[in-house]
């Protein structure tokens, strides 16, 4: 067994999140064509992410060191933030098969109705993968420990997703009260880069919640608050009401496009 997770691991997260990738997209139903240029796009990505990394430690290493004697700092560590630690734990033993064994542990709870949710935000398993690696050298690098810690915390965030499912878009009563009795307009302006090819996944799918709650405040309002969504593209009026509201650009990647949220 050993020997055959060491192969897989030598093929590196470049090879292996590809084909995985493609055996989902043809589990779910999708073309083989379609499938593979999925899995393709991953293994890109992979490979840019690795890129990015070396870029950044080869080169910020002289700087740093320099700040450090010219301020007299004691710096020890250099925090590469979470594509680096995606990166190292996609490329453990345990995060080689992180997706396909966490996948199968959803379903399992899925048909024994031990859940209600379904966690398709595959790129953050890399959270579930580290924490097993993490197990994996304390625990005098057994597999086992590795994915039972893997495993549990995923298993956590399922029962979590499960227990606030209910009252995720919901006001308490006393909201709902206040909203109820405004006598004036309120206007809710929400600026959010949605069509930005630079916005992460994960902050897409946190904006759509913050948008939903949004839209509960307008449903309570009775017809007194007014939702009123924005996609501030650059150069737009939309940025530049953004601007004037005091919503701030940020940057989610080092070299790209500013975003709004806010």
């Amino acid at each position: 067994m050993e020997k055959v997770f060491s192969y897989i691991i030598s093929l590196g997260a470049s090879v292996m999140m590809p084909i995985l990738f493609t055996i989902i997209g043809l589990c779910i139903g999708m073309k083989f064509g379609k499938s593979l240029k999925s899995g393709l796009y991953v293994g890109v990505g992979f490979v840019g992410l690795g890129i990015v990394t070396a870029l950044l430690t080869n080169n910020f290493g002289s700087p740093l060191s320099e700040i450090s004697r010219l301020y007299d700092l004691q710096l020890g560590v250099f925090d590469m933030g979470w594509p680096a630690a995606a990166a190292v734990a996609y490329n453990t033993a345990v995060g080689a098969l992180i997706i396909p064994i966490c996948l199968g542990v959803n379903f399992l709870l899925l048909i024994t109705k031990c859940t209600r949710t379904v966690n398709i935000d595959l790129w953050n398993y890399w959270h579930f993968a580290f924490i097993g690696a993490v197990a994996y050298f304390v625990m005098d690098q057994s597999l086992a420990w590795g994915y039972f810690a893997a495993i549990v915390c995923y298993i956590i965030t399922l029962v979590m997703a499960d227990l606030t499912a209910e009252r995720l878009y919901t006001l308490s009563s006393g909201s709902k009260a206040v909203l109820g009795k405004l006598e004036e307009d309120v206007t809710l302006k929400y600026y959010f880069s949605s069509s930005s090819a630079e916005m992460p996944m994960s902050l897409k799918t946190y904006a759509q919640q913050v948008e939903n709650l949004l839209k509960e405040y307008e449903r309570a309002g009775k017809g007194h608050v007014i939702l009123e969504a924005y996609d501030p593209k650059p150069d737009s009026d939309a940025e530049e009401w953004a601007q004037r509201y005091g919503v701030d650009a940020q940057n989610v990647t080092p070299f790209g496009q500013s975003v709004y949220f806010g």
